[in-house]
């Protein structure tokens, strides 16, 4: 386990956030709904991405985070997942890290976009098998002997060794028919899985720019972390043992089943939810989505403060530009406190990150601008929570610790 996620683990209190709504009719079922995912969304964003920066801070290399091209699965309890920590050189925890999807590197990585590539192409030739009506494939055998190809720097064309594989499994499959038809869309479809395998292999790729010629200017990290609600990211990670060969499934406790408790630090609370005029909204958050609470904030009086200009310009009516007067000074009230608040959260950190002889880590210049790029996606989602609170007509009325145990 990485150290930000031991931190907060040893927590024994949380945010209790109080929000208001102010629309001139009630909230419908449907938009209380809304709102709730929307902040849900939010908080669980912007908990992976402090966790990515601690990461790069503590001298995680951005090539080894990697996000799946999936999403959270509600349905989905990953009790075989046990605490999100996974083994590349075990065979069933490398076919259920198939399951999470295929992965993307936050910063250019060989051997994390074979993974990819190989992974899709299982998905792809699977699905042609079940179409023709071929004898099933053995995933976990599959995953294995591809991932040892990869170590062994020996992977060439994906299609060929599928089109081989086909042939052994269905030598006694009388239909020959189908198995050409097969072979032939296997062909069709992995044609571009091999020719991207031939790039990475004579380094036509531009580091940290993308997958193949045909997209090397499409960040697709950036792209599925905006585009899935809930999106996977893991790490491969040597602070969980003294080899890279394990993965970190990060904010693992936000989706996996057994960690919906109270005393999980992270476990999103829904503590009240009333309509009596006004909404209130009353959740519990873990301490660390301070520095995003106070990123909206700080985005929202500086919204305020422009419409007063405005309307001082235009020569509005006093009423209109008090209200907005009193509005800009309570915010400014709610961000110091929280600031101060903040800073002690902070020191709390710094000092256990001291009592863990951690020390600062020179980044190179990927997992600098993989930092940077975190630093702006935050930003982004600091508007997206404004836009959460602006589109819902709801403020924070209040805030408090609320003890855990």
């Amino acid at each position: 386990m990485d150290t930000y996620t031991e931190f907060i683990k040893q927590l024994n209190y949380k945010l209790k956030l109080k929000f208001e709504g102010s629309k001139d009719t009630l909230y419908s079922n449907w938009e209380i709904n809304g709102i709730s995912t929307q902040l849900s969304e939010l908080y669980y964003k912007n908990e992976l991405l402090q966790n990515i920066s601690a990461l790069l801070e503590s001298g995680i290399k951005a090539k080894n985070i990697w996000i799946m091209n999936s999403s959270v699965k509600i349905e989905n309890k990953y009790t075989r997942y046990k605490d999100g920590i996974l083994s590349l050189e075990h065979g069933n925890s490398l076919e259920l890290f198939y399951y999470l999807g295929s992965p993307v590197p936050l910063a250019y990585n060989r051997n994390t976009l074979f993974l990819f590539e190989v992974f899709e192409a299982l998905r792809n030739v699977y699905t042609i098998c079940n179409a023709h009506q071929l004898k099933k494939l053995n995933k976990k055998s599959i995953i294995n002997e591809l991932y040892s190809l990869i170590q062994e720097d020996n992977l060439k064309e994906v299609s060929n060794y599928f089109l081989n594989l086909i042939d052994k499994e269905n030598s006694s499959f009388a239909d020959l028919k189908n198995i050409t038809k097969a072979k032939n869309r296997i062909k069709q479809v992995l044609r571009s899985t091999d020719e991207n395998i031939q790039n990475i292999h004579t380094s036509e790729i531009a580091e940290g720019e993308g997958f193949s010629k045909k997209t090397e200017k499409f960040d697709k990290f950036e792209y599925i972390f905006k585009k899935y609600e809930k999106p996977i990211v893991v790490v491969l990670n040597n602070q969980i043992a003294n080899e890279d060969n394990f993965l970190q499934i990060l904010c693992f406790d936000f989706f996996s089943n057994k960690n919906f408790k109270k005393e999980n630090p992270r476990f999103l609370e829904t503590n009240e939810i009333s309509q009596n005029s006004p909404l209130v909204m009353c959740l519990a958050f873990s301490i660390t989505f301070l520095p995003s609470l106070i990123g909206i904030l700080k985005l929202r009086i500086e919204i305020a403060r422009k419409r007063k200009q405005a309307l001082e310009d235009k020569k509005s009516e006093q009423n209109e530009i008090n209200e907005i007067t009193d509005e800009i000074t309570r915010l400014d009230a709610q961000i110091t406190s929280l600031e101060t608040l903040d800073k002690k959260r902070e020191q709390q950190y710094q000092n256990f990150i001291a009592s863990d002889n951690n020390t600062t880590h020179q980044l190179d210049r990927k997992s600098i601008n993989a930092a940077n790029k975190v630093k702006r996606i935050t930003e982004e989602m600091h508007n997206k929570g404004n836009d959460i609170l602006e589109n819902n007509k709801l403020k924070l009325e209040s805030y408090d610790k609320k003890d855990i145990f």
